[in-house]
């Protein structure tokens, strides 16, 4: 009798992960789809019925804004699961808090409206590193009151002057000149400074074109020194200068100063109105 013994192969299942996914809640805040102060305390927690929560992932969004501009610019955001897809993962940040207090963006700056629109995403994480795959979400109007208010001098042969909007003021030509200016806002504290003159707009560290915003140490008053001599002399015609200012709450104030040729001997700062 011949007996044959044949090798036998067994695919390996891989192993079952059991490790369930916690639940996310968020237990304070204001309600649904209702108009709110842009500052606002959040409370959550997570439960897990097979381990601890050692962590949260969260983000804040502007739910007209698209998770995809490159690609998708006009998608509205539906949206943000860090569990699901790397890209959200890589927009969360972490915490291990339960609650804390967020300054969302209360002011729409594509139409200058003081309400807009906002969301809240938050997904706990437990001892396995599983994070939960249905992120608690609240949508809600953040507003503000106000926007930055912007005040101009100018310093014109040593001498500073409040900028006057109703009225014109002579600069001689190849004559240096400053042009200063600072904000106050409703919304606490003015957090960014931009300035644009010869159509260039400033801070640029990098110049590259994109430009940063100046954080401002409190009250401080912004000095634009325009040399307006020999190369530097600033061309015929109008020359336009625009401060820019940006508060914690996102509202953006902008407020352009104009000079404009007066004769040949000098140059008139008005307001464009």
């Amino acid at each position: 009798m011949l007996v044959s013994l044949l090798p036998a192969c067994r695919k390996e299942a891989p192993p079952l992960d059991r490790n369930r996914a916690p639940e996310t809640y968020i237990t304070s805040a204001p309600p649904e789809t209702t108009e709110a102060d842009y500052k606002i305390h959040m409370y959550w927690r997570g439960t897990d019925e097979d381990g601890v929560i050692t962590k949260y992932i969260w983000y804040m969004s502007d739910t007209l804004r698209t998770l995809d501009p490159i690609h998708n610019p006009d998608a509205e955001i539906a949206d943000w699961n860090p569990e699901a897809r790397l890209s959200d993962y890589l927009l969360g940040r972490f915490t291990t808090r339960t609650d804390s207090v967020f300054t969302f963006r209360g002011y729409d700056p594509v139409t200058g409206a003081l309400i807009n629109r906002q969301a809240f995403h938050i997904a706990a994480v437990d001892d396995g590193g599983v994070m939960d795959p249905s992120p608690a979400r609240l949508q809600f109007f953040a507003r503000v009151t106000g926007v930055p208010q912007l005040r101009f001098w100018t310093v014109i042969d040593g001498e500073e002057n409040p900028f006057d909007f109703t009225a014109l003021d002579t600069v001689s030509m190849f004559t240096p000149f400053t042009i200063k200016f600072t904000a106050e806002t409703v919304n606490n504290i003015i957090t960014g400074y931009r300035w644009s003159y010869g159509g260039f707009i400033y801070p640029d560290e990098n110049m590259d074109g994109a430009p940063e915003w100046y954080p401002p140490y409190p009250g401080e008053i912004i000095e634009v020194a325009l040399e307006n001599t020999g190369s530097q002399r600033l061309p015929d015609g109008s020359f336009y200068f625009k401060g820019i200012a940006r508060d914690e709450a996102g509202a953006i104030c902008l407020r352009a100063s104009l000079m404009s040729p007066c004769g040949s001997r000098g140059r008139s700062l008005s307001s464009p109105g």
